[in-house]
């Protein structure tokens, strides 16, 4: 096999109700409720419309859908929706909150006197009605302000919005009426950046499938979205869950635990965590009576939904590494333009013209990585190598030379650990260099050297500090404390199929993930460096691994150096199919991955970014800020 080889040159979101009850609320506020009896309201009567829509279902009105305002819940991943509506005003409840109904045209309004925080992420859910079985979602994302004295948001509750919101919003939901983190923080962004990213997909207004992202660089993949809606209008034409089309989605459409979905919203969830599940029965829905084009006219290899933005500014090749930090930007070194593209969670181009340029970017920035205060250090490869510190807002922080060491020799990646110091791996100097967060060198003269250290081209921290490399010179792994001091025999840690270790994560046992790029495989190996397999984990796609991350339900996620994604398990099981996740759209040579706080899957290359909708769980952003808070592989 021939290989590419590395070039040398706020408050919670109303928390404490329960769901078991509906409460009719007295004296409602932004401070929370007060008050309240449990009962059945009255129809409403004097409360002016905020909120309004209409509900449309296998090409036609629905009408007595039960409409839902629910908050996403903050007590916890797993928990139950808020109910945000006050039930008097309402005018009906049941076990899952208030709600109104939907009326002969599909019309509804929503009255205005519901309470939530600023930071609170609501959605709409439209249940029953003409079908038993209707489900239905739309993203409303911050908490509408019912005081807005402007005319009321309008929105459009069908099958496109559906399937946008379930996968934007994945990596939150168990179910249609499950949606919920744990509110730290980087939950709250990792939230609110999805529900943007359901704008990406859909116009919530229309209900129409995007062809390209508001911000206009980033391509939809509508004929892709359109077929997935038109499986959940094969059964939202017919009369119920009893029905052909319906049994076929539900039996199809299953959760992580085997159980049938039960309404086409929580089937559309489903689908997002699962895309590879029963393709075949699944397409055979899109074309029966399809209310939704452009559709895909041939049945997909999986249905993952990826999002591929383009810029100048974007690496045609070389970029080794990628990074995402606490507000969820994505960061890529740019080899051969010299300059760093930054992105929003959105895919928003935030950096300057064709990126980020300055005196201190001039040759080869092949890495990069994140500190805890959202800086991008990035070693540079040129006559004299040296390490640059942008600022989040891309100035320039380290000197006009950059940060120097007479230890660099073809620096090629950088880790930083809870300490904010930057470790860099020296390929040619077989060696580490340590820089303090002010750029001084904390290593020796040659920078560390022996466990095994042989052509280091991937580079990791685990969450007791210790650095962790990959070999390619010896097809080893090498362990170093956080003083440098290596802890690996002087052969490295070897075995369990290392070959061509390309990249490094660590979960949150702060066991080592590798991917072998020669033999197409996954090493794992204890903190104490024994190999969990013989020959390391293979299938689910596996094919020339370039990288590997590992998301918060501790799984990990593999891209493959010709556009596929693999995905395993913690026991390292595949979850992808045999071909792995396909990206869709123009073939793409992968150079890199990372993951984000929403629950998405980013890969770099061929002068792209890809971003695959809700296919992983939420991570904690960025990795010295895992580290420092023992959250590496967990959620936010």
């Amino acid at each position: 096999m021939t290989r590419t080889t590395r070039n040398s040159s706020p408050k919670p979101l109303l928390a404490f109700l329960t769901f078991s009850t509906i409460t009719i609320l007295a004296g409602c506020s932004g401070a929370g409720y007060s008050g309240g009896t449990t009962q059945t309201p009255p129809p409403p009567t004097t409360t002016s419309i905020a909120l309004q829509g209409s509900v449309h279902h296998g090409g036609r009105t629905i009408a007595g859908a039960r409409v839902y305002l629910f908050g996403v819940n903050t007590t916890g991943y797993g928990s139950a929706s808020v109910s945000l509506l006050n039930a008097a005003s309402a005018g009906h409840s049941d076990s899952l909150g208030a709600y109104v109904l939907s009326d002969a045209s599909g019309n509804f309004g929503l009255p205005g006197d519901w309470a939530c925080p600023s930071t609170a992420q609501a959605y709409l859910y439209a249940a029953g009605g003409t079908n038993a079985a209707s489900g239905l979602l739309a993203a409303l994302g911050p908490c509408p302000d019912p005081s807005d004295t402007a005319a009321p948001p309008s929105f459009f509750v069908n099958e496109v919005t559906t399937v946008a919101t379930a996968y934007g919003l994945a990596g939150f939901a168990t179910d249609a009426t499950h949606m919920a983190h744990s509110n730290t923080p980087l939950a709250r962004t990792g939230a609110a950046n999805a529900m943007l990213n359901v704008k990406n997909l859909v116009n919530p207004a229309t209900g129409v499938a995007l062809a390209t992202t508001p911000e206009g660089n980033g391509t939809v993949p509508q004929a892709e979205l359109n077929t997935l809606a038109n499986m959940l209008a094969a059964c939202g034409r017919t009369s119920g869950a009893n029905s052909s089309e319906c049994s076929t989605l539900f039996n199809a459409a299953v959760n992580a635990n085997g159980v049938a979905a039960s309404d086409t919203a929580t089937a559309a969830i489903n689908i997002a965590h699962a895309p590879a599940n029963a393709v075949a029965s699944l397409y055979g829905l899109a074309g029966v009576g399809p209310e939704f084009s452009p559709r895909l006219t041939n049945a997909p290899p999986d249905f993952t939904l990826a999002l591929r933005f383009t810029d100048p500014g974007l690496p045609s090749n070389g970029n080794l590494t990628m990074s995402i930090d606490g507000a969820g930007s994505v960061w890529i070194p740019n080899e051969s333009s010299t300059t760093i593209t930054k992105l929003s969670s959105t895919g928003k181009v935030l950096s300057t013209t064709g990126g980020f340029v300055s005196s201190g970017l001039t040759t080869h920035p092949v890495a990069i990585a994140i500190d805890g205060s959202g800086n991008a250090w990035i070693p540079n490869n040129s006559t004299i190598p040296y390490v640059v510190e942008l600022s989040n807002s891309g100035d320039i922080l380290s000197p006009s030379a950059g940060y120097t060491a007479s230890s660099f020799k073809d620096p090629v990646a950088v880790a930083l650990d809870s300490n904010g110091a930057a470790w860099i791996a020296n390929a040619d100097g077989a060696s580490l260099t340590k820089l303090a967060s002010v750029g001084v060198p904390l290593s020796p003269p040659d920078g560390y050297t022996g466990g095994g250290l042989q052509r280091p081209v991937a580079i990791a921290i685990d969450g007791l500090g210790n650095i962790w490399t990959g070999n390619l010179g010896t097809d080893s792994v090498s362990k170093f404390s956080p003083s440098g001091a290596a802890l690996s025999p002087a052969t490295g840690f070897t075995g369990g199929g290392l070959d061509g270790p390309e990249s490094i994560a660590i979960d949150s046992s702060n066991t080592v993930w590798v991917s072998n790029y020669m033999n197409g495989s996954v090493t794992k190996l204890s903190n104490a460096g024994t190999p969990a397999s013989v020959n390391g984990f293979t299938g689910g796609g596996l094919v020339n691994p370039i990288g590997i991350a590992i998301d918060g339900a501790g799984t990990a996620w593999v891209a493959n150096q010709f556009g596929t994604v693999t995905h395993l398990s913690a026991t390292g099981a595949a979850i992808s199919p045999a071909a792995g996740f396909i990206v869709s759209g123009p073939p793409l040579v992968v150079d890199a991955m990372a993951l984000d706080g929403s629950g998405n899957v980013w890969l770099s290359g061929d002068s792209a970014v890809v971003e695959l909708i809700g296919a992983s769980a939420p991570v904690v952003t960025p990795l010295p800020y895992g580290i420092a808070n023992n959250a590496l592989g967990t959620r936010p």
